[in-house]
């Protein structure tokens, strides 16, 4: 594993070498033509004038109308000439209504999900939130550590754990948290790595035995439940195994390996403590999705054709899925992964462009964050769904 760098990148979820989960370049079939985002209309809606500069964002909505948006603006960043200063600026912005009205709070760190095009935060409950954020201290390196809400996102505290050190992944499941951390480095000599538990209740972290794998190695996690976690162990880019506890974390099992395992930053999910999904690149025109409904036992492939890469995957039942492209392109399944239908993509989307956010609730209700820009100012632009994609709201969020 190698210490992670700047984790600002763009085209898709940033691989934290050893550290922070990696994610699969792997392709989809669009099957149909999907719902094109409005390009900015200069005038129109609130926080019109937009900020200048790059401006990173990133959601995430809770089924009750709560609501996290990470907002990093780094100014003039691209445009500015060799030397001159950057400026950058944080902020994190909640709303308890379904983004009715919103509440701003500056802050010296970001919710660094936001920035691997994964939700923002993880809810649970109606008070708890979980999320990974960056912060600096002084001049020295970007540092990844678990954050915590208890007041529906207002507020965020950096969560206790029990060893310092570069976090990998968080998933939670139900009341339960579950995330990888992966101790502290020296140069690209990483040690410590280990999986961590809590109740989504508490403001601390409490590892979970470790004997299963080398400490020296990367590890992502997909939580099950309380009791469930699905664990992959990374050596560098390449997925060394997959390991599942059942009893929380007491004991852990290996899992038969379906996709190659040269194959570069693999995609697991878990959509309860039996679905799985897992997503292969491999070479060719096709990519492999394979399912498991039983908690790895037995598995569904699915070829794919090829139509560009994957940025994030979020499965929210046995046979639903969505997933954001590296195009900036939103797709969907309902029937377990054999075939896939695009149902928004960016109309102004380029490569400078950082990719929009998904935020699956159900088969039917999702929220995307994207920015839209226009005259050199970038605004932050919220949508939603109730009925799978076939229609989108757009609610303009006000900016600091």
């Amino acid at each position: 594993p190698q210490r992670p760098g700047r984790a600002r990148r763009r085209g898709g979820l940033v691989p934290l070498l050893g550290v922070l989960t990696t994610v699969a370049v792997v392709a989809i079939a669009l099957a149909l033509a999907g719902h094109r985002a409005p390009r900015l209309a200069p005038g129109s809606g609130p926080g019109t004038r937009g900020l200048a500069g790059v401006i990173f964002a990133g959601g995430s909505f809770a089924a009750d109308g709560r609501g996290v948006i990470s907002i990093n603006q780094c100014h003039p960043c691209g445009g500015a000439s060799p030397g001159a200063p950057q400026v950058e600026h944080d902020w994190t912005l909640s709303t308890p209504n379904g983004g009715r009205s919103w509440r701003t709070l500056p802050t010296a760190w970001g919710l660094g999900t936001s920035l691997f095009n994964a939700p923002t935060a993880h809810f649970s409950g109606t008070a708890d939130a979980w999320a990974i954020g960056t912060h600096r201290v002084g001049q020295g390196p970007m540092l990844l550590d678990p954050f915590v809400s208890h007041d529906g996102g207002r507020t965020w505290h950096r969560a206790a754990i029990p060893t310092p050190g570069f976090m990998g992944a968080l998933s939670v499941a139900g009341n339960t948290v579950w995330a990888t951390s992966g101790g502290t480095c020296r140069g690209s000599d990483c040690a410590g790595a280990e999986v961590l538990r809590a109740s989504t209740a508490d403001s601390s972290l409490t590892a979970v035995p470790t004997a299963a794998w080398d400490r020296r190695v990367g590890l992502s996690i997909a939580a099950g439940d309380a009791a469930t976690a699905y664990v992959q162990v990374f050596a560098g880019h390449q997925t060394v195994r997959t390991l599942v506890t059942r009893d929380g974390g007491r004991s852990w099992q290996p899992l038969r390996a379906v996709c190659p395992t040269s194959a570069p930053d693999l995609i697991l999910r878990a959509a309860g403590p039996a679905s799985l999904w897992e997503l292969c690149p491999v070479a060719g025109p096709t990519t492999v999705l394979e399912r498991s409904d039983d908690g790895g036992r037995h598995w569904h492939r699915y070829r794919i054709p090829a139509h560009g890469g994957i940025a994030n995957l979020i499965a929210v039942s046995r046979y639903d899925a969505w997933a954001v492209s590296d195009t900036g392109s939103v797709t969907r399944t309902a029937d377990g992964g054999a075939s896939w239908q695009t149902v928004w993509s960016a109309g102004n989307y380029h490569p400078r462009a950082h990719l929009p956010t998904l935020s699956p609730l159900t088969a039917a209700r999702a929220t995307i964050t994207a920015t839209q820009t226009a005259g050199g100012r970038t605004r932050v632009v919220v949508y939603r769904t109730h009925d799978g994609g076939a229609s989108w709201q757009t609610s303009y969020v006000p900016l600091p």
